[in-house]
């Protein structure tokens, strides 16, 4: 039994010079198999590049990951790094500040030294202030003479080499002279308790500008060898601005 082919196309095939059905149909087969194979391998490749595009997918995303995960790190430790940092300057500045103290007592020590060492006879200093910039100088001058014994006290200041050469009188009052009665007995006749004319004066001192080497050297000068050392030791150890 032979199968019936239609060929609608057979008039344009012969007008294009093409073979007819019958010619063709035996490799049928062949063409399927080869459209198959070809089909088959396209198919093929695709999902080879799917798998690959999402096994990079995946690669992105624990690189992604891990990032992400060095970021957090790196974040943590600068937090940590500028916790740390904050508190050693906490530290550093309060170990500072404790061995600037230090050196400015050893220094008001030394003053109060200089400053009895330089006061006149009949002079008495009432009260001694101590600022960042100046020494403050109250005191009592004795009559007679007594503008000459301040003007011999700031002389033998501006000889310091912990102060600065203009020593100020900020103001001087002469105070009158002051008696009254002392008795010392009932048959005895009272006595009078005489207080001589005296001028209260005020002075100002500014502080010499020292650096810590100087500072320690005049230190030595007047003898305090302890604190000149300590000071030279602060130094060493860059604690002194």
């Amino acid at each position: 039994m032979s199968s019936i082919q239609l060929d609608f196309l057979r008039e344009k095939r012969e007008k294009e010079g093409l073979p007819s059905i019958a010619e063709v149909l035996p490799s049928r087969a062949a063409l399927i198999r080869l459209g198959c194979l070809i089909g088959g391998s396209l198919l093929l490749g695709v999902l080879v590049l799917t798998g690959l595009i999402w096994l990079q997918h995946e690669a992105n995303k624990g690189n992604a990951q891990k990032v992400d995960e060095t970021k957090r790190q790196l974040k943590s430790a600068r937090q940590r790094s500028e916790e740390l940092e904050d508190s050693f300057n906490q530290v550093n500045g309060a170990n500072r500040k404790r061995a600037t103290d230090l050196a400015t007592l050893r220094s008001s020590a030394a003053l109060l030294s200089e400053l009895q060492l330089r006061t006149p006879e009949n002079v008495q200093i009432t009260s001694v202030q101590l600022s960042d910039m100046a020494l403050q100088v109250k005191g009592v001058a004795v009559e007679p003479m007594a503008f000459a014994r301040i003007n011999a006290l700031q002389l033998s200041l501006k000889q310091s080499p912990l102060l600065a050469k203009d020593i100020n009188l900020v103001k001087a009052e002469r105070r009158p002279a002051v008696s009254k009665p002392l008795p010392v007995g009932k048959a005895a006749n009272p006595l009078a308790l005489f207080t001589p004319t005296s001028v209260s004066f005020e002075l100002n001192a500014p502080l010499a500008t020292l650096k810590p080497k100087q500072r320690a050297a005049v230190l030595r000068v007047l003898g305090a060898e302890g604190m000149a050392g300590r000071l030279e030791l602060l130094d060493r150890e860059g604690l002194l601005q």
